[in-house]
């Protein structure tokens, strides 16, 4: 939403992401409902979209009057968007899917309306809460066709909700990542990035720990604290052109690589140290690689960057939860759901007793 109402080039690069993922998700829906309920709900996703990027250009501007008739686009989206899916699964409660979509589109505008701290914790609680619209309608469509998916109980377990958890917190680091990339001309945003980052590490720490215990959880959040500060190192020597120190945060990034496959592999008997460095280094590299694209005015790089790494996290929660043999061993007198798997910045972990 910031970017949106920047204009220039990274809004033209921000908005053509936001339509590839309008077209993911128009697949997903399609896949259940078929291509033309798919593409009615691509038609109105769009909409609310483009009602949102009216209302960031409204407050761009200061036109009060298109920002009121912004406002009121989006919540005759809202209603259009819960007739259509409520009449598409019964199994869907109207006011609740009412309110959530309302709650979504209020806190999507009140970021651009807040001084940077408050919008980043803004934006935290709005990227969670799409999880739960997301959790309604994927319960629905589980009630809806219950012979299309025959490993419910699996599929909402517990070591199922944590592997979930992790994998919104990991979506989440990247996603802070890049808005501290692109808040890097603004000393009070780029603060405010870091702080929303921090506090993305410290769930994440303590989702590791709800598996391994309090020590091995500090250990994982000082060590995933490490490539979180020499990436915002990294985003500071960009800025201010210093090439030597730049070097010496990719360096840095390098060699986190193999400390990092270590230490899980130390964790969790069943991961190759090599295999896991490999994968956390696309991540790491990924994160130059975004910094020196926006930097570079090459935004649509930036973006595409930033969007694969997400994608590939998304494919792999499908693969997931699509039914295919879960693998459970015995760690430390737990069951480990599904070994925790790193690429391209996710790092998944699923416990469950049995």
């Amino acid at each position: 939403m910031r970017t949106t109402a920047s204009g220039g080039s990274a809004q033209i690069s921000a908005t053509e992401s936001l339509d590839e993922n309008t077209s993911a998700i128009e697949a997903e829906v399609a896949a259940i409902y078929g291509a033309t309920a798919g593409a009615t709900f691509g038609g109105l996703w769009r909409t609310h979209i483009d009602h949102l990027l009216d209302y960031a250009a409204a407050i761009r501007s200061g036109d009060q009057a298109a920002r009121s008739q912004a406002l009121a686009g989006l919540s005759e989206h809202g209603n259009a968007l819960t007739t259509f899916l409520t009449a598409a699964n019964s199994e869907i409660e109207p006011q609740a899917l009412a309110e959530a979509l309302h709650l979504h589109n209020e806190q999507l505008g009140a970021i651009l309306e807040q001084d940077p701290a408050t919008a980043f914790a803004t934006e935290r609680e709005a990227y969670a809460r799409m999880f739960d619209v997301g959790n309604l309608l994927a319960a629905a469509f589980i009630d809806q066709f219950p012979e299309r998916f025959d490993r419910e109980e699996s599929a909402l377990s517990p070591g199922v909700a944590l592997w979930l958890t992790l994998g919104r917190l990991l979506g989440e680091h990247l996603i802070l990542a890049a808005e501290g990339m692109r808040s890097s001309e603004s000393d009070a945003e780029l603060a405010a990035a870091r702080a929303a980052v921090d506090a993305n590490t410290a769930e994440v720490a303590a989702a590791f720990e709800s598996v391994y215990g309090l020590e091995a959880g500090a250990s994982f959040g000082r060590l995933w604290d490490a490539h979180v500060q020499a990436y915002f190192a990294y985003i500071e020597s960009v800025r201010s052109g210093d090439q030597s120190e730049q070097q010496t945060r990719r360096d840095e990034l390098t060699r986190y690589s193999a400390e990092f496959g270590a230490f899980m592999a130390s964790a969790n008997p069943y991961l190759d140290a090599d295999d896991v460095a490999m994968m956390i280094s696309h991540h790491t590299q990924a994160l130059v690689y975004q910094v020196d694209a926006y930097h570079a005015g090459d935004y649509a790089r930036a973006y595409a960057e930033m969007r694969q790494a997400r994608m590939r996290l998304a494919a792999l929660d499908a693969r997931g939860l699509g039914g295919e043999p879960v693998d459970a061993r015995p760690v430390q007198g737990r069951w480990i759901f599904v070994a925790i798997t790193c690429s391209e910045g996710t790092v998944r972990v699923g416990s469950a007793e049995f």
